[in-house]
């Protein structure tokens, strides 16, 4: 029990929108950010939905340190996310729902 509470503490998940306007079209991009809780963690790859929520690197470092974050494009509606997967170098797992 401990160390997956443990495991918890290490990361969460924020979604996050973007619109520009671009040739009188808005622009709408929604980004999936995974934020470190730790001072050291390092992120192998990420799954969203089980894998039927593609997403794209989009930037960060790796390793993370604490209040780093990693971004990716979320590349399906953000209200439709129902867990994040993330794969740990060392790993470990950590499975995050939305609250």
């Amino acid at each position: 029990m401990l160390n997956i509470m443990m495991l918890a503490k290490l990361l969460k998940y924020r979604l996050d929108v973007d619109s520009t306007v671009v040739n009188s079209q808005i622009i709408t991009t929604y980004y999936l950010d995974i934020l470190s809780l730790s001072d050291h963690v390092e992120v192998d790859r990420v799954e969203v939905n089980r894998g039927n929520c593609p997403i794209q690197y989009s930037g960060g470092e790796n390793p993370l340190g604490y209040g780093q974050s990693v971004r990716y494009i979320l590349n399906c509606d953000p209200h439709n996310v129902r867990e994040v997967k993330v794969y740990l170098q060392d790993g470990r797992e950590l499975l995050m729902s939305p609250k």
